[in-house]
């Protein structure tokens, strides 16, 4: 009994410590001459498994633990209208509500990525879920149970989304419960073409084409939105949060945010998880890093092409047609903060 427990203990492990139980690990890979074919063995080995596992847990996670038709946690976003900064602030509550961490990311300039142990925020799209990253943060090798169930993270998690811009492959946005992030048409056209490459030394015409692209995503966005929610019964199902309100009130809309979603309200960690992701904390703690791209505008740099983008946007722009649109759909449907 005690050499088949032992028998069934070794068939767990991985490949590498199998092999060093064996003695038969590699105490250096070689590049070449013989020596290099069995050390090219075992890095096939290793590797082939790796991928097994992330292909086995993934296959589980799409297509046998996702239900398409249960009701979701969604948010609905342009870019730049205040969705890192709010995914951010989420993220940041949810690790510190159930004491998986402080609360503040690392950030990795390499990747322009804010590292957190375990996200609440999933992708809309099966592409941008699979990362062989992954597999060093994954719950089923590494357990989230100590904090809190695979269950209760399905329940809590929220899918961050473009939709209609982007499909949502994964998620069927017909049973989603709602966030809508939305920002003034010109500050969010302006903020999207001066990081998108919108360039005096560019030739005009792509130029307009950057602009054009802007300008029919944001009425696309609004459009399908305004549609959506009036179309609700109860607007208990549903909230439109503004840009202006993410900037100046992030502690209120956050709340607004969790209660939303049927989260744990914790008042302390709702200040808190706020005030790590102002604007003027995370620039002091980027101070020593060198960094290629930040979520914030460069003032100098909109204040330089500004002028110019609007000009563009005029040119097609039928009777300031976004900004009556934006101006209908927040008096209607906007979450009112004092």
């Amino acid at each position: 009994m005690i050499i088949v427990k032992k028998i069934k203990k070794f068939l767990k492990k991985d490949i590498r410590s199998k092999l060093i139980f064996l003695k038969l690990y590699p105490k250096f890979f070689h590049q070449k001459g013989i020596k290099s074919i069995y050390s090219k063995f075992v890095f096939s080995r290793i590797l082939k498994e790796r991928f097994t596992r992330f292909k086995r847990d993934n296959y589980k996670k799409f297509f046998i633990e996702r239900n398409v038709k249960e009701k979701n946690n969604f948010l609905f976003s342009l870019p730049r209208s205040g969705s890192t900064a709010t995914r951010l602030m989420l993220i940041s509550y949810f690790e510190m509500l159930y004491g998986i961490g402080n609360g503040i990311p690392k950030y990795d300039p390499i990747n322009d990525k804010w590292i957190f142990p375990l996200s609440i925020i999933q992708h809309e799209g099966l592409h941008n879920s699979l990362f062989f990253e992954n597999l060093t943060s994954n719950m089923e090798r590494k357990p989230i149970n100590l904090y809190l169930s695979n269950e209760e993270f399905q329940k809590k998690k929220v899918i961050f989304s473009r939709y209609p811009i982007s499909n949502s492959d994964t998620y069927n946005t017909r049973f989603s419960k709602p966030a809508v992030l939305i920002r003034d048409p010109k500050e969010q056209i302006i903020s999207y073409c001066v990081n998108i490459n919108f360039s005096k030394e560019n030739l005009s015409q792509n130029n307009l084409e950057i602009v054009k692209k802007a300008y029919n995503n944001y009425r696309k966005f609004i459009k399908y939105w305004q549609r959506e929610f009036e179309n609700k019964t109860n607007n208990k199902d549903y909230i439109l949060l503004n840009f202006k309100n993410i900037v100046s009130n992030p502690k209120e809309v956050l709340e607004c945010l969790i209660k939303f979603y049927g989260y744990e309200i914790n008042n302390e960690l709702i200040k808190r998880a706020s005030e790590i992701h102002q604007k003027n904390n995370t620039l002091e703690y980027l101070k020593y890093v060198k960094v290629k791209k930040i979520r914030f505008t460069d003032p100098a740099k909109k204040k330089k092409l500004e002028e110019e983008i609007v000009k563009t946007i005029e040119i097609f722009e039928n009777k300031s047609e976004l900004e009556m649109l934006y101006n209908s759909f927040v008096e209607k449907f906007c979450q009112k903060f004092i």
